[in-house]
């Protein structure tokens, strides 16, 4: 699986690739943290998280979780908030105590440092980060529980310093599997527009193909910036952002946006030459 990062940069309101893979130690001097959403119930894996947590999800006999974890401390994270809800809360808990330690000294990770932030059950995931904002001081990662993936997010974080970026995303290439497309597959699929025009190509359009009903609307003020562009639906988000801290700021204003992934994000790139007068 190719992952390819993109960042809405905060001055410029561009959206930019890197080919470049560079490291970062993003545990020295609390440049950033460290955020993971656990609050999701998991629906559409039933029955397997019947009698589970989907963070708790054994894959290979060790829970979602714990790679979660490992692969933030594989970017060199020591420390982590875990956003939960109130009927998670006990057994994630009583994992983190009891066996994480004892799994990732088994597989020779170091453990991190990780502080429960209990939320309402059943709101959103946008609902879910304004609620543990207060605990948010500095940018910050801000991951699913059961992120799985080899590519190092030491890439994304550098690409988030390097252009000032507003939120910087993560997206895989999707692959074809040889078989047909289904109606499930392509409501699935997510339409990301590209403008590679400028100095950094542009993130202008992002859309999930399940929110359009009949046509795909550009917004004026997208074509006035960027009259040429090119629409992707082979790329898939794979719920990885690095935000800049103001942008909690601008969710705090935003009541009404439920949903990271489908509302907010969408948001900060639909108004991304905006952003400026939004914020003052």
């Amino acid at each position: 699986m190719v992952m390819i990062d993109k960042s809405l940069e905060r001055r410029s309101g561009a959206v930019s690739v890197d080919s470049a893979v560079l490291g970062v130690d993003v545990s020295v001097g609390g440049k950033i943290q460290a955020v993971i959403l656990a609050g999701g119930t998991g629906s559409r894996l039933s029955p397997l998280v019947d009698h589970c947590t989907r963070s708790l999800l054994p894959i290979a006999n060790r829970p979602l979780l714990f790679y979660t974890l490992q692969t933030l401390e594989q970017a060199g994270f020591q420390s982590a908030i875990l956003i939960v809800n109130k009927s998670s809360t006990t057994s994630i808990s009583r994992y983190l105590t009891e066996t994480y330690p004892l799994d990732a000294n088994k597989y020779q990770h170091k453990v991190l440092d990780v502080k429960l932030a209990t939320v309402s059950d059943g709101i959103g995931t946008a609902d879910a980060l304004r609620e543990v904002s207060h605990l948010i001081l500095s940018d910050f990662l801000l991951v699913s529980s059961d992120l799985l993936c080899n590519f190092s997010l030491s890439r994304v974080l550098i690409q988030h310093f390097v252009t000032d970026a507003a939120v910087t995303l993560l997206v895989a290439e999707t692959r074809s599997t040889g078989k047909e497309s289904t109606v499930d597959d392509e409501i699935a699929r997510d339409y990301f527009g590209i403008d590679d025009s400028k100095q950094h190509s542009r993130v202008v359009l992002m859309q999930a193909a399940a929110d359009i009903e009949g046509k795909l609307v550009i917004p004026k003020e997208t074509l006035r910036h960027s009259p040429s562009f090119k629409i992707h639906r082979d790329l898939t988000d794979a719920h990885a952002y690095v935000f800049a801290h103001w942008t909690l700021s601008l969710l705090s204003q935003k009541r009404s946006l439920s949903s990271i992934k489908s509302e907010f994000v969408p948001f900060l790139i639909e108004h991304q030459f905006l952003l400026g007068n939004l914020c003052n």
